[in-house]
């Protein structure tokens, strides 16, 4: 999975949380950095995206993840944000879930459970 979030401390908790749960975790700290990621070939099962981030946000990395003739087109996304538009967005670029921060740990596992496996 790939965990794209500007919040270090979060980003860490939820690498470890996920971790320990077996899912092998590329964490970014915003949208450039994710999708060099992507373009060094990395391949994640999903992608969990924050909107409000500083470079390059979330609606940005959508937009590039979901235009025509990428080859990310249909990576399953699932939007962890705080923002009140994450709703209008989620069904704007047709992701797979919205989860609002913060989110219980059972629902995001339970959302991860649906679109990966675990590694381990």
């Amino acid at each position: 999975m790939l965990l794209v979030d500007d919040d270090h401390d979060l980003r860490e908790e939820l690498t470890r949380l996920c971790e320990l749960e077996g899912y092998r975790v590329l964490p970014a700290a915003h949208g450039a950095e994710a999708r060099a990621l992507l373009e060094a070939g990395e391949a994640p099962c999903v992608v969990v995206l924050d909107l409000m981030m500083p470079v390059m946000n979330g609606w940005e990395l959508l937009a590039w993840l979901r235009a025509a003739g990428s080859p990310h087109r249909d990576l399953p996304v699932v939007l962890l944000s705080a923002s009140t538009y994450a709703d209008a967005t989620g069904q704007a670029f047709d992701v797979q879930a919205t989860l609002a921060k913060p989110v219980p740990v059972p629902t995001l596992l339970q959302t991860l459970a649906q679109h990966c496996r675990r590694s381990a």
